[in-house]
């Protein structure tokens, strides 16, 4: 019987890709002159190719969300062969990060899904990878503390998903059995599998409607999570 449902952040309950595909977009359009002849469709595949080298320290928890975002500004300048300075990265972060957070949304459907798990008295909680500061903040901005006692943060704890360590951590803490635990997140390999493989119930939350390759236990959206748990 399932008695706790955990949820993963961003992505589930935090959407972020309208806020980076406007300030990239942003980005290019102010900065395409010193790109040569760079397409667009090429400026976004290396601007993700140089966000991967620091990549796994930030789903640990062990930079900020700024100084991932400063290590990519110049690793992306210089694979450009146009090398910048960090103080002209950082101000390149700073200018683009307001547009960045006002883009940043809450999902429609959270807080009803929200408050009619409360109502039946599910334990609530999250599990994200990610810096304290900057995951701990987002739950603040959207007012989100109230629901989730129990919040597992990557760089508090030392693992990160899909590690097995973070998802036991997550049994240990609500003194539940992995198999009374439901997680929902929208990544198939880290949230969903990962949970799997522990013994907790992962579930795909599936925003995009992509193809099912894995046959997982997939919603596309936390309405239709009612008719799951029923």
């Amino acid at each position: 019987m399932i008695k706790a449902i955990m949820f993963d952040l961003d992505g589930t309950l935090i959407g972020q890709k309208k806020a980076s595909s406007v300030v990239l977009s942003q980005f290019y359009s102010e900065n395409k002159a010193r790109f040569g002849n760079m397409e667009q469709k090429e400026f976004f595949n290396n601007w993700f190719k140089a966000g991967r080298k620091n990549l796994q320290d930030f789903l640990k928890g062990e930079i900020t969300f700024e100084d991932k975002m400063i290590t990519q500004i110049l690793e992306f300048f210089q694979n450009s062969n146009n090398k910048i300075v960090e103080s002209e990265a950082s101000e390149i972060f700073n200018k683009f990060l307001p547009i960045y957070e006002e883009n940043i949304i809450l999902f429609d459907d959270v807080i009803p899904c929200l408050e009619y798990l409360l109502k039946e008295k599910y334990q609530l909680g999250i599990i994200t990878n990610g810096h304290s500061k900057d995951q701990r903040e987002k739950l603040r901005r959207f007012n989100l503390e109230k629901y989730f006692p129990t919040v597992i943060v990557s760089g508090e704890i030392g693992f990160a998903k899909p590690s097995a360590e973070i998802f036991l951590e997550c049994a240990n803490i609500l003194k539940l059995s992995p198999n009374e635990i439901m997680y929902i997140g929208d990544m198939v390999e880290m949230d969903v599998i990962g949970a799997n493989e522990v013994g907790i119930r992962g579930i795909w939350l599936n925003r995009e409607s992509e193809k099912n390759q894995n046959d997982i236990l997939s919603i596309s959206t936390l309405n239709e999570l009612k008719n799951l748990i029923e």
